[in-house]
């Protein structure tokens, strides 16, 4: 499940099919360098907002995603709460994702609602609504240097931070059909906090 292979101390790097090989690849680089060689745990870069700003916005329940990635070895830069074109207003038709991983890599935080017990009618309806509400804010990208949008993303990545609160569903349960969402909505890459603060990392 996720990168739990990287604690099986009975996996050898080369029993790795070649896609879980590049899966744990792919999720030690989108790691600081520095936390990775020295464990410096990488400080959030605040250039674009200020802690205060994200405070009092929607996005305030962003925060403990944020701090929990950064004491996992994520630098986060969070991007601008608004799109803001050269005029000083919003643009109209402009998405505007959270934040940037690794100063470069556009990622949307999603989570699951504290009243939403996980699964409704046998199916994990929140995964869904994450990952297809997610995706929909990549349609034409807030370049928060440029202040300009930037027309549809390469990557669509997504964070969902499943939360704390008591959920009806396993964790291998969630994965499989995160798995299967992807799929069906075309997302390249997912990085899952689940309820025990454990790790996922799944790329098509």
């Amino acid at each position: 499940m996720g990168v739990d292979i990287f604690t099986d101390k009975d996996t050898r790097l080369d029993q790795l099919s070649r896609e879980d090989y590049d899966r744990i690849a792919r999720f030690a680089e989108l790691h600081d360098p520095e936390w990775l060689s020295r464990g410096i745990l990488p400080t959030i870069d605040y250039r674009y907002t200020s802690r205060e700003e994200i405070e009092h916005s929607m996005d305030s329940v962003n925060l403990s995603t944020i701090d929990f990635l950064r004491d996992e070895g994520f630098k986060i830069t969070p991007r601008p709460p608004h799109a803001i074109g050269k005029n000083g207003k919003v643009l109209d038709g402009v998405t505007n994702p959270d934040i940037y991983i690794n100063n470069s890599e556009i990622w949307e935080i999603k989570h699951r609602a504290a009243s939403n017990p996980g699964r409704k009618n046998g199916k994990l309806t929140f995964v869904y609504n994450s990952l297809h509400g997610g995706k929909k804010n990549f349609r034409n990208v807030y370049d928060p240097d440029k202040k300009i949008g930037t027309g549809p993303a390469d990557k669509i990545r997504i964070i969902l931070d499943v939360g704390p609160h008591e959920i009806n569903a396993t964790n291998k349960e969630i994965e499989d059909y995160i798995k299967k969402e992807m799929k069906f909505n075309n997302i390249d890459e997912v990085l899952v906090i689940y309820p025990d603060k454990s790790l996922g990392f799944y790329k098509k």
